[in-house]
């Protein structure tokens, strides 16, 4: 009996994964977004693990602010997925979705998330290489993060400085020609935000330093928005 329970419940989850994928991870409208608010709230009380940890993601990459404080709670928001062990699969992804976004596109906290995965893979330059080797446009799309307005104790950009400082020790030990590639550009970018005779612009393309218009993202409804707040006030379990 159980076991005819479970498969009935996975064909269900089979038959309508794009509508429940929709109402868990999407936001393109507010009664999308309000419902990935529920869904993140949930897993932030089940915890992060091996075999959720692309869900959070999945969240993650909705680069709603919304959804994603309500994914990290109390969490800091660097050291979200400090508990999974590297590899390459959330490494490419990482990249990919700091290619993605603009700097003034993205969520402060999702940049977090983001560069903490990396600070983790990269700790140790060349270990990190084998579980991800990262090229060039990789760290021009990590560099062009860096706020030139702000000082290197900014936390966002001690992060990414920080990442790339490691990477400038890629092949200290064993190098090879891709390594010194590597190393090299990694000192470059952060010689470009030091050296106040250079720009970014010196070392990264200006296409991916360029701003651009972000006041598109979907919120909730103000009734929704009113719901959160007397949860907040009145239900010490959410907080």
């Amino acid at each position: 009996m159980i076991h005819h329970e479970v498969e009935e419940d996975r064909d269900i989850l089979v038959t309508n994964q794009f509508i429940i994928m929709e109402g868990i991870t999407g936001c393109q409208n507010p009664v999308q977004v309000e419902s990935s608010i529920g869904f993140a709230n949930y897993l932030n009380h089940v915890g992060i693990n091996n075999h959720n940890y692309r869900l959070f993601l999945k969240l993650v990459q909705t680069n709603s602010p919304w959804i994603v404080n309500a994914l990290i709670g109390k969490r800091d928001p660097r050291l979200l997925f400090s508990n999974i062990r590297p590899n390459k699969y959330l490494s490419q992804v990482v990249f990919q979705d700091l290619a993605l976004w603009h700097p003034n596109e993205i969520c402060q906290k999702v940049l977090l998330v983001l560069l903490g995965v990396l600070e983790n893979v990269y700790h140790k330059a060349d270990d990190g290489y084998q579980i991800y080797p990262p090229r060039r446009v990789d760290l021009d799309n990590v560099g062009k993060f860096l706020n030139p307005s702000k000082d290197q104790f900014y936390y966002e950009n001690s992060l990414i400085l920080g990442i790339l400082d490691k990477i400038t020790l890629l092949g200290e030990y064993h190098g090879d020609s891709n390594k010194n590639i590597l190393s090299k550009h990694a000192f470059n970018i952060r010689m470009a935000y030091f050296d106040n005779n250079k720009d970014l612009s010196d070392v990264i393309p200006n296409v991916l330093l360029k701003y651009i218009d972000c006041d598109d993202r979907v919120k909730p409804s103000q009734e929704y928005i009113r719901f959160l707040r007397c949860l907040l006030q009145e239900n010490t379990e959410w907080r």
